[in-house]
């Protein structure tokens, strides 16, 4: 017996969870992988760079059912079945695919920012051409750097999910420590929190020196998903950053921001950077934000030194 797919263990997470008591994500791993009657073979494989292949896919599992609602995470590490979990436990006694996901508004959002994150990560990348050219003409070693591209690009999206799960303030000093990952002050003892106990209504700064005679002011907004910044927000920051005295600052949301704002700050002074929900997550993988490195490949190819030696 091989270890079933991961849509495999979609059902059987959602059986761990059915009597609606909120557990914690290591436990329904462990509780659904040990309901799926794998053999000790099974329970021993490992991926290629290391970790349990059954709990890498139950861990999937999970994923793709919190994105489509089926699963809530009322909490950090913690997990409850919704309605729409019981559902597809009533409408799929034998088991189900992604497939019985499609309709679902949750995993429908999930694939089009998924999507829009793969053609702002092409459009800005000339060297890969058409991706239907390169997915035709793509060689081994290209075809792998765009598996793992897609991988980052899903958790970039699952990155901004959670966030909007969070408490307000959970972003805000998220956003503070990416500004530090980014190379912003020197260490993060130099990036403060303000939040709602400054009357400006700035929620975080960084300082540049030392003697923090260069700041730059942060502004987080935990949006859903069609809420977009307008202007008008955009002017209020402004209006908080010359209060200060500040030269600029850096404005975030988990959303987008109108085209009112974007063209606001084309010409601003004081200068101010939008950023949005897309690249708010790219930059989070990008620097290693709110992610952990779960597999280390290698790839290896001949080593042409070793044939032309004399």
């Amino acid at each position: 017996m091989a270890v079933p797919q991961f849509q495999e263990f979609m059902r059987p997470v959602l059986v761990v969870l059915e009597d609606g008591t909120e557990r914690s994500r290591q436990d329904v791993i462990a509780a659904t992988v040990d309901s799926m009657g794998l053999s000790p073979e099974d329970l021993a494989e490992r991926l290629r760079g290391g970790g349990s292949r059954a709990r890498s896919r139950a861990h999937w599992a999970i994923e793709y059912l919190a994105q489509a609602g089926a699963v809530a995470r009322p909490k950090r590490g913690r997990l409850k079945i919704t309605d729409i979990g019981h559902q597809l436990l009533s409408d799929h006694p034998d088991g189900f695919r992604e497939s019985a996901l499609r309709h679902l508004p949750g995993f429908q959002e999930w694939g089009r920012r998924t999507r829009e994150n793969a053609r702002a990560r092409r459009q800005g990348d000339s060297s890969t051409g058409d991706s239907s050219d390169f997915d035709s003409d793509g060689s081994p070693l290209e075809k792998l750097i765009e598996a793992v591209e897609d991988l980052d690009q899903h958790t970039a999206s699952n990155l901004v999910q959670r966030l909007r799960e969070q408490e307000p303030e959970f972003l805000e000093r998220a956003v503070i420590k990416l500004m530090h990952a980014m190379g912003y002050g020197g260490s993060e003892e130099d990036g403060e929190h303000l939040g709602r106990s400054h009357d400006g209504g700035l929620d975080g700064v960084i300082r540049q020196d030392a003697l923090g005679i260069e700041r730059i002011y942060l502004q987080a907004k935990r949006y859903a998903v069609g809420n977009t910044v307008g202007a008008g927000a955009i002017r209020e920051f402004v209006g908080a950053l010359t209060g200060v005295g500040a030269s600029g600052g850096v404005f975030i949301t988990t959303s987008s921001f109108s085209s009112d704002a974007l063209k606001y700050v084309e010409r601003l002074s004081p200068r101010v950077i939008l950023i949005d929900g897309q690249q708010l997550g790219r930059l989070m993988v990008q620097y290693g934000v709110g992610v952990a490195v779960t597999q280390a490949l290698r790839v290896t190819e001949v080593d042409e030194n070793f044939f032309d030696e004399d």
